[in-house]
């Protein structure tokens, strides 16, 4: 019985993992996520799924690609590397990509009202309040008080550090 379900889990993830390859295969786009060994290799090893995508990341950059694919979980992602792709969807077409994944506990009350962790409808009406605060004028009106918040912390933590080791 315990063999049967074995067998039966493999399959289902060595058949999903061949069907995301050639969903990205079909879409243009380089595949480099798992395949069968690495996937249990990975959780016999019990690794985080962060060593996964350094390591993805790293062979997206290995092929010159502006894009690869991958599959992580068993659910398909995609790697940016071209500047001018993620500055198009985090600028420009901002509204088609409103839904990310989220890694974020859902219970945490502060966490979760962050802008890069809300989803939807919620997302939309939260990125429109704030898009006007934050144009390039703007930000550039604040540099100053930035850099001298920043010389600020700086000299701060220096005093700290300073009369910690009795300088």
């Amino acid at each position: 019985m315990v063999v049967t379900i074995i067998v039966a889990v493999l399959t289902y993830i060595f058949v999903k993992l061949h069907l995301v390859k050639r969903f990205w295969e079909k879409q243009g786009v380089k595949y480099i996520g798992n395949n069968l060994l690495t996937f249990i290799t990975g959780i016999i090893k019990k690794r985080s799924i962060w060593y996964d995508f350094i390591t993805w990341h790293e062979a997206g950059a290995k092929t010159e690609e502006p894009y690869t694919g991958y599959c992580d979980m068993l659910n398909e992602g995609l790697i940016l590397r071209d500047p001018e792709i993620i500055k198009n969807i985090m600028i420009k077409d901002f509204d088609h990509f409103e839904n990310r994944r989220n890694l974020m506990p859902k219970d945490d009350p502060h966490l979760y009202k962050m802008l890069i962790v809300m989803e939807g409808e919620e997302w939309k009406q939260t990125r429109a309040k704030l898009s006007p605060a934050f144009t390039t004028g703007k930000i550039k009106r604040l540099f100053a008080l930035f850099q001298s918040s920043a010389k600020k912390l700086v000299q701060h933590i220096g005093d700290i550090v300073d009369s910690e080791t009795g300088k």
